[in-house]
């Protein structure tokens, strides 16, 4: 996890939620042209790449080469870069929401510890803790888990465990029908083959006994014609 030095301390030490949601809405703007430009740059690539297979000497084949890898490293970086403004995002986002419950945390005693951590530190423990998708004593549990050291494991928001479970047992029963599935295409194509044997036997045999029309005897044949 890269280290990116937001701000020159700890932000909570002098916390300013109007500067970190300036700082909010400048990545997103970033991130949202870094979009743009990587879809663009998308589809530059594959028209770039259709040119090439029309190319008509090995020179221009080259260059339009050159020109894809040209696109499919600016595209990449871009990417890079877009995934970097994203992880800062849910930081800030992360700090903001941390920054509106000041009261409560320091209530508990929670806020002056995480004040009073290193800005590398307080990066490290906040950056995941996805507080946006949590309701509001979910957020308060897991902010306040941070106290117990980095190895705190984050609540689970109550309720959702049998939805979770039952989640998990859906994907288990996909699966398993998925392959019961693919058993059974199995079973009726190796019985459909072993149909065919034999019945390819059967006719093999039956050709093998039919007994061939007996000859008609000339003399006999004569009388019949005469009568």
């Amino acid at each position: 996890m890269p280290f990116f030095r937001l701000f020159h301390r700890n932000p909570l030490k002098n916390l300013d939620l109007g500067k970190l949601k300036k700082t909010r809405l400048e990545l997103q703007r970033q991130s949202d042209d870094l979009i743009r430009d990587i879809d663009t740059l998308g589809k530059e690539y594959e028209l770039v790449r259709q040119q090439g297979a029309a190319a008509k000497s090995a020179v221009e084949k080259n260059s339009i080469a050159r020109r894809m890898e040209s696109l499919d490293k600016s595209r990449t970086s871009k990417t890079r870069t877009q995934n970097d403004i994203d992880l800062r995002l849910a930081f800030i986002n992360n700090l903001i929401i941390i920054g509106e419950r000041r009261e409560d945390l320091k209530s508990i005693g929670a806020w002056d510890y995480l004040a009073g951590l290193t800005e590398e530190q307080l990066e490290k423990d906040v950056i995941n803790l996805q507080l946006a998708d949590q309701d509001e004593d979910t957020r308060l549990k897991n902010i306040a888990a941070l106290t117990e050291g980095p190895q705190a494991a984050p609540v689970v928001e109550e309720g959702l465990g049998r939805y979770l479970d039952e989640i998990d047992a859906q994907k288990n029963k996909e699966a398993l029908k998925a392959a019961e599935e693919g058993e059974a295409a199995a079973s009726a194509e190796a019985a459909a083959r072993e149909r065919a044997v034999l019945d390819a036997w059967k006719e093999a045999e039956i050709g093998i006994k039919r007994p061939e029309p007996a000859p008609r005897e000339p003399e006999k044949e004569k009388r019949l014609e005469e009568a």
